[in-house]
Formats: structure tokens, sequence, C-alpha cells
């Protein structure tokens, strides 16, 4: 996941999320979507 977010930093957070999300929902489909939490943090 790390590695994922650093590789797309240059994108929009929701853009993230969003990637993130599918992967877990790939990685895991019986995961509930109301299970995911993630945060983005962007500091400069």
């Amino acid at each position: 996941m790390l590695a994922t977010v650093a590789s797309q930093a240059a994108r929009p957070a929701a853009d993230i999320l969003r990637h993130l999300f599918e992967m877990s929902a790939q990685a895991i489909p019986s995961m509930p979507a109301d299970d995911r939490t993630a945060v983005i943090l962007r500091t400069r």
C-alpha cells in the first residue's frame, strides 16, 4: 500500500484513495465497503 501511495504522490488525494479502495476490494472481495478506512496526508 505504501509503495502504491508513493508512486501516485503527484495525483489528487481522492484519486489515490479510490485506487487504494479498488485494490482492497480486489484483495478481499468479501470486505464490506463500509469497513474500509484510509487517510491521505499530503505535506510539502
